[in-house]
């Protein structure tokens, strides 16, 4: 977050300055930018996600101590042995449920809170980085100089929810309480297309934020080929070049991978690691 931070610094020094430099490396993919806010708008849903799970378990604590009362109360005063054993059997059964289902609030917490945790960072990382090209390519009138569009346009996005990132401002939980197995499958980010995300034809020569320098103020980077640059939470690998056409984005392979559902070996990758969380949380049964 703090690499994409100080880009974003430097871009708007450049800027001021008037030493930015001439666009002669492409731009990024729009469509593939909107891929990654649709996967950060999901993974943003932990918390409603945990939330609906949470009030499905409290619920059953409430009618399962309620059933329990109500069966101690008819046992003690049932006319019968029978039917007092019958009521005092009811009632045990309702208590047993209670405490599955309190367990069963105790094991969500943790894994509630990993999602919720992975998820929100991942998705906060993908919708920095997207507003950054966002901010750095959009106006209303043509332009030739822009970092995300189409192949002959910059986006047309003239704020972060229109590229279906969630919105920074808004801070509410959203009304859809359950991932969109579509986006988060048990195959992998099911929608996402890997490989190359930039840009083809007018638009291979729109932007610098992917041309290399020799350590100049004119240039974003400070080496001809950086090296083991990623953006959007892991998702995206950068090698960034001064030769034009030499430079590359690729947006990571995690369509598929996944041994049983999860991706294995995920530890130090985020985008891995909030798949798997998520589907932990998602995979979480409130049966009880």
């Amino acid at each position: 977050m703090s690499a994409m931070r100080a880009a974003r610094l430097v871009l708007l020094l450049l800027a001021a300055e008037g030493k930015k430099a001439a666009a002669t490396h492409a731009a990024f993919k729009d469509s593939a930018i909107t891929q990654l806010c649709e996967i950060g708008t999901n993974l943003a849903k932990a918390p409603a996600v945990a939330l609906a799970k949470y009030k499905v378990l409290t619920g059953a604590t409430t009618a399962a101590r309620a059933a329990e009362m109500l069966s101690n109360q008819a046992a003690a005063s049932a006319a019968g042995e029978n039917t007092s054993t019958l009521f005092k059997a009811i009632a045990l059964a309702a208590s047993e449920c209670g405490a599955k289902a309190t367990q069963a609030i105790q094991t969500l917490g943790p894994i509630a809170a990993t999602a919720a945790l992975t998820g929100g960072k991942v998705a906060g990382g993908i919708s920095e980085m997207a507003e950054l090209l966002r901010q750095t390519s959009y106006k209303s009138s043509a332009a030739s100089n822009y970092c995300l569009g189409t192949h002959t346009a910059p986006t047309h996005a003239s704020k972060l929810s229109e590229l279906g990132c969630p919105s920074f401002e808004d801070i509410t939980l959203p009304d859809d309480v359950a991932y969109d197995d579509t986006v988060i499958s048990a195959t992998g980010f099911e929608k996402l297309i890997p490989g190359s995300i930039k840009q083809t034809g007018a638009a291979a020569t729109k932007c610098v934020f992917l041309k290399g320098g020799a350590d100049t103020s004119s240039v974003l980077w400070r080496e001809n080929q950086p090296r083991g640059i990623k953006i959007m939470a892991g998702f995206v690998d950068l090698a960034p070049h001064e030769t034009a056409n030499s430079e590359a984005a690729t947006m990571a392979t995690l369509n598929s991978g996944t041994t049983n559902g999860w991706f294995p070996a995920a530890t130090g990758n985020a985008a891995k690691t909030a798949f798997n969380t998520a589907r932990e949380l998602n995979e979480f049964s409130t049966d009880n």
